[in-house]
């Protein structure tokens, strides 16, 4: 996948071929297609996911941005990916065995889409500076309190 490398974008700015443009623009292209897949399965409502954001973006909306997708499953039916023609059936026992093998094909695709959006969110977390400046605060903010409570203790 073109996404899994650095030279996907250029720097870290605002701009369209930065980190945030590249990867703004592909998971709300990803999040138009759930959306249109929710529509098709006839869900009467959809709650679009949070974006990206910019480089200047508060914790709060990034954070809700990970929590997001890293929980990410798909709404597409992957009905390509069907083997068999059920029409071309010649009896409903024949029928059956071709619906149950075109459900494993149709959970399978379905599962390595998942696993190839989760694995690109960790990609895009494990690089983005918000995203690295938050863990570097919390630890500091861990190993303060754990100095705190060690002080506590000893006195």
């Amino acid at each position: 996948m073109p996404y899994f490398t650095a030279a996907a974008f250029r720097g870290f700015g605002d701009d369209e071929g930065s980190f945030y443009g590249v990867f703004g623009t592909l998971f709300a292209a990803l999040d138009a297609q759930e959306q249109h897949a929710s529509l098709a399965a006839g869900k009467e409502s959809f709650k679009m996911a949070p974006s990206l954001g910019d480089s200047g973006a508060a914790w709060e909306p990034v954070r809700a941005f990970y929590a997001h997708w890293a929980l990410f499953a798909t709404l597409k039916t992957f009905a390509w990916a069907d083997e068999y023609n059920l029409a071309e059936a010649s009896n409903r026992k024949v029928r059956r065995l071709m619906e149950e093998e075109n459900k494993k094909l149709r959970r399978a695709e379905a599962r390595e889409f998942n696993d190839a959006v989760r694995q690109l969110i960790q990609f895009v977390r494990k690089r983005d500076k918000r995203w690295v400046k938050h863990q570097a605060e919390q630890a500091g903010l861990d190993k303060a309190k754990a100095a705190a409570a060690e002080r506590k203790r000893a006195a």
